[in-house]
């Protein structure tokens, strides 16, 4: 979900909006023409028409009324900007870096950092990437009794013998609303990318979890623990922060340190992750966020999660990030098509400190859509196993 508060910039030049692509306005304007005529034609024909035919004019009707409401929504926010999109191909995005650094200072863990392998664990990493699984499980809450669902993925070399003693990075990635733990598994594909690039030996086998983050659905939590006096049964960033990590801990072979453990999502998942990195730097060291936003949202998805504009601020990764915290590394992606996701992440990259580790990215096109963040996460995997890995 995306703040609506930005508008489209004035421009001399549309030829975009006069493409016929899904959210120019001539698309919105034929496909409204075409539904007006059908409504038209069906009450011209009403009475000349049997049942079945006055049945197939009013579905006709209502199909390109839904539609045009939908063209509507998506030209306002920028969703589906091609049609190669809208079929599920990344022709023509043509990721590019936008900003890279590789901050100043260290991560400062005495941890065993998990990302370093020698060349035998890599060749096990390597010849056993195809037999990963995901598996659906329930996370149980031991802070907050919360019992929601999620999806595990483990790498192939994780019950291979030669690593029976060896502990794993973990990928904790949270979905955009409205959207699921199911999402990264689907529309992302995570396992096949995780997979690819364990096999090419470009990062090293890392387990992934994808939790529940609404734990009253259909509310969005925004991941966060709701005021005592708007939300107090709101308890996801407790539960996202320690119940799911110490769950991990307990069931799966987990590096331990803030270096081993990876925050990342899409859309309003994208801005969870960077919320939560800052308010738990102990925990993570690392933020991937897909054309995500930074700035909390207060509006009828959310319920009243803040009691006041202080919280709304405390939870606003556009402030906070330059508030004084441990070094960390932010990876960003968005669309230039979409120029919701541009600024958001531009304004974003603008505030992080020199310290900290950033790579920024973006797609020619794209949109808000998963073929964005599957680009996105394999770029944003990659640069963190090379980060972490020195």
């Amino acid at each position: 979900m995306l703040p609506t508060t930005l508008r489209r910039p004035v421009s001399t030049t549309v030829p975009s909006d006069w493409r016929l692509a899904p959210n120019a306005l001539l698309f919105l304007l034929l496909l409204i023409l075409v539904t007006v005529g059908v409504i038209a034609f069906a009450a011209w024909q009403w009475r000349r028409r049997r049942v079945t035919g006055r049945i197939m004019l009013v579905v006709l009707s209502q199909v390109l009324v839904m539609l045009s409401v939908l063209t509507y929504i998506n030209r306002a926010d920028d969703l589906i900007t091609t049609w190669s999109s809208l079929v599920g191909s990344t022709a023509g995005q043509s990721p590019a870096v936008v900003s890279r650094s590789a901050g100043t200072g260290v991560f400062g863990t005495r941890a065993p950092n998990s990302w370093k392998l020698t060349p035998a664990q890599r060749q096990v990493d390597m010849s056993t990437a195809a037999h990963s699984t995901v598996t659906s499980i329930t996370i149980g809450g031991g802070a907050t009794g919360y019992n929601l669902n999620a999806q595990v993925y483990l790498p192939g070399s994780y019950n291979d013998s030669q690593s029976a003693a060896r502990k794993f990075p973990v990928l904790e990635l949270l979905a955009g609303f409205p959207g699921s733990y199911l999402s990264w598994s689907t529309g992302i594909q995570l396992k096949q990318t995780l997979d690819e690039l364990i096999a090419q030996g470009k990062m090293p086998a890392v387990i992934a979890v994808m939790p529940s983050q609404n734990p009253h659905p259909p509310d969005n939590s925004e991941c966060l623990n709701g005021s005592r006096a708007a939300h107090p049964d709101s308890r996801a960033e407790t539960y996202l922060t320690g119940d799911v990590p110490a769950y991990l801990a307990q069931h799966y072979r987990t590096g331990q340190g803030r270096t081993n453990w990876v925050i990342g999502g899409y859309s309003t998942g994208g801005y969870c992750a960077t919320n939560l990195a800052l308010r738990h730097p102990d925990r993570y060291a690392s933020v991937i966020a897909l054309s995500g936003y930074f700035t909390a949202i207060h509006n009828g998805n959310t319920t009243p999660l803040f009691q006041d504009r202080q919280r709304r601020a405390a939870n606003s990764p556009q402030l906070t990030v330059t508030q004084p915290h441990p070094k960390l590394a932010f990876f960003t992606i968005n669309a230039k098509d979409n120029l919701l996701d541009a600024v958001s992440n531009q304004n974003f990259i603008n505030a992080i400190p020199a310290a900290d580790a950033h790579l920024a990215m973006t797609t020619q096109s794209g949109g808000h859509t998963p073929l964005v963040w599957r680009v996105g996460s394999r770029y944003a995997f990659i640069w963190l196993a090379q980060l972490f890995s020195k």
